[in-house]
């Protein structure tokens, strides 16, 4: 069996913790939305019948909330149709396209 030659280790400088970004090169600072959904699946033929947003908060435990108490109250499926909530987090700047295809689904 050959073995390749070693060759020297050379030192790589680690890099430190970055801290994250929270301004936009025009110095505007990013804000982000949390955007909850609603989806209603039929389940014979797991097709998506209706997808609404039921809610945009700033906050996200307030986004959570909303998410947990809608799939608490709609848990289990209904004449074949199952609804779940789901809550995304946007950027202010895609939010706007985000919603707007989200609602043309």
């Amino acid at each position: 069996m050959l073995r390749r030659p070693q060759k020297p280790t050379q030192h790589v400088a680690k890099k430190g913790p970055t801290k994250p970004r929270t301004a936009t090169p025009n110095g505007d600072t990013k804000q982000a939305a949390y955007v909850v959904f609603s989806s209603t699946i039929d389940l014979a033929t797991m097709k998506k019948l209706e997808q609404h947003i039921i809610g945009i908060y700033t906050n996200a435990k307030e986004a959570e909330t909303l998410e947990k108490s809608f799939n608490e109250a709609n848990e289990g499926e209904r004449d074949g149709h199952f609804t779940k909530a789901y809550s995304v987090r946007y950027t202010l700047p895609y939010l706007a396209p985000m919603v707007k295809h989200a609602l043309n689904l």
